[in-house]
């Protein structure tokens, strides 16, 4: 099902009501759409970036303080190294090993149980423009930062200077060796030997590692760092609740806008219901009255005597159009009659103030006549009369599929312009397909923000599957702003929609049947 949450729709009313009737165009998503996807799921966004960094913030403040001290050497080559590139890397590789380790344990007092506990605690960094090696360490305690860098430092020293005599010394054995077996005579090849003797002597007394800058207990942590880790934490969150927003939209399969309904089926969309339907308003009643003009107006061949309005499933509004279309109706001059035939839990009568016993059950079990339940409602240009539906009974389903329901909708049609009949949820219950062959056309009813779309489209296939004919479509719940325009009695004459901003799968305002 595509989406179209940036498309704009706009209709002329009477007096600036926010209807349209027709064929919708469907602008390309832009800015707008990505936006609104944003604002639908606005908690989601919030919780993510709030509840994320506050976590990370408390966290972090609770966390243990941590200090880190640095101890600077300069490393020189050994016989072995072949550029002082590769002695800085051949220190660092020493410096992280066991023996590093157990030769600075020795040095710190106390010592730690495990030296090998100690290399968690190191970090060795190379500097090859300057020849330095710089080791970290760190610790909850500062002193004792300070005094494993410096240990390191000390305990790399003395390895590297343990390293080159064992190597240098086996070299000068070599030399002495050779040297003693020289003849008296060849002075030339003496004296070559003795040079290179002395220079190895003069390296195996030399030390292979300097500590330029002892390291020094830190003053300040280096962590935790609370406010950082919370600003790290928002950009993160943000990012994470951005996602979600846009998954949990790619995966909401509620109508999120009126043009959503249209793709779902060839019938048009007739009217965009407000959200406040249920209470009296200027443009509630323009919205209605053009929904009913538009029911006539996109059915010209098709004579218009009884009207179905259904619904997917509980929650969609189809009771609210059916109750204000038949007022609508009646308001244009037109004797309209108003059947609940929702016999498990029937409200129309509740919306004019009323509760009766005996309705449309009754009627159909035999017990009474149209006559002896209906009630009028007061309309100044036209006539409207409820047939109730009376208290919930056993069989719904048999007593509406019974021989009296046709012969009872064609007596009401020889007594009215017009018969509106809502109907149980038809997703729900099957009480509404047996009323689809008796009515003129249905009228289609889905709630933005929460009818779902293949529901919607699984309905239309039931009123197709049935015979039934399709007269148009109604979007109720849609949250319209006027432009400003002061004209037509200070209503607006063009609206722009607003998607609901709910992301709990619940609409803005009480759901109603």
């Amino acid at each position: 099902m595509g989406r179209f949450p940036g498309t704009e729709l706009s209709g002329q009313a009477d007096a600036g009501g926010p209807v349209w009737g027709g064929s919708v165009e469907h602008e390309a998503p832009d800015l707008r759409s990505y936006v609104g996807v944003l604002w639908r799921h606005k908690w989601v966004v919030l919780a993510c970036v709030l509840l994320l960094p506050l976590a990370v913030y408390a966290i972090s403040s609770r966390s243990q303080d941590v200090y880190r001290a640095t101890a600077n050497l300069e490393i020189q080559a050994q016989s072995t190294d072949t550029s002082p590139g590769q002695a800085l890397a051949s220190a660092a590789r020493i410096t992280t090993t066991l023996d590093v380790a157990t030769r600075a344990n020795r040095l710190l007092k106390p010592p730690a149980t495990e030296a090998s506990s100690l290399l968690g605690e190191v970090k060795v960094t190379t500097d090859r423009s300057a020849g330095f090696l710089t080791i970290a360490a760190s610790d909850t305690n500062p002193r004792r930062a300070a005094d494993i860098a410096n240990a390191f430092a000390v305990a790399l020293v003395q390895a590297r200077s343990i390293r080159a005599g064992v190597e240098i010394g086996g070299s000068v054995a070599d030399l002495e060796t050779a040297l003693a077996q020289l003849p008296a005579a060849d002075q030339r090849s003496r004296a070559q030997l003795s040079q290179q003797l002395q220079r190895l002597r003069a390296v195996r007394s030399a030390q292979f590692g300097q500590i330029v800058e002892r390291a020094r207990p830190p003053t300040s942590p280096v962590s935790p760092r609370p406010l950082r880790n919370a600003a790290i934490a928002f950009v993160i969150g943000g990012l994470i609740g951005v996602g979600l927003a846009f998954l949990l939209d790619r995966y909401d399969r509620r109508i999120r806008h009126p043009a959503e309904l249209e793709a779902l089926t060839t019938a048009p969309l007739l009217a965009a219901i407000p959200l406040s339907a249920e209470h009296p308003s200027a443009a509630v009643e323009q919205a209605f009255q053009m929904l009913a003009a538009n029911l006539t107006s996109f059915n010209p061949s098709h004579k218009l005597r009884c009207v179905l309005v259904a619904s997917p499933l509980e929650g969609d509004g189809k009771t609210t159009v059916a109750v204000q279309l038949a007022q609508a109706l009646a308001r244009t001059g037109k004797d309209v009659i108003l059947v609940d035939a929702d016999l498990r839990d029937p409200t129309v009568d509740s919306r004019f103030g009323h509760s009766f016993d005996y309705g449309l059950g009754a009627v159909l079990r035999g017990e009474a006549e149209p006559e002896d339940v209906f009630f009028d409602v007061d309309i100044k240009t036209g006539r409207l009369r409820i047939l109730p539906a009376g208290s919930p009974v056993p069989n719904p389903s048999r007593l509406i599929a019974s021989g009296r329901l046709g012969t009872l909708f064609t007596e009401l049609r020889a007594q009215a312009d017009i018969v509106v009949i809502d109907s149980a949820p038809a997703l729900i219950v099957g009480d509404t397909i047996p009323l689809i062959p008796q009515v003129s056309g249905v009228l289609m009813v889905g709630r933005v923000g929460w009818t779902r779309g293949d529901a919607f489209r699984r309905l239309v296939s039931l009123v197709e599957n049935a015979s039934g004919k399709v007269l148009g479509l109604v979007a109720i719940g849609v949250r319209t702003e006027p432009y400003g325009y002061g004209a037509y009695g200070g209503d607006a004459s063009r609206w722009r929609t607003r998607l609901p901003s709910s992301s709990q799968g619940e609409p803005e305002q009480e759901v109603t049947r």
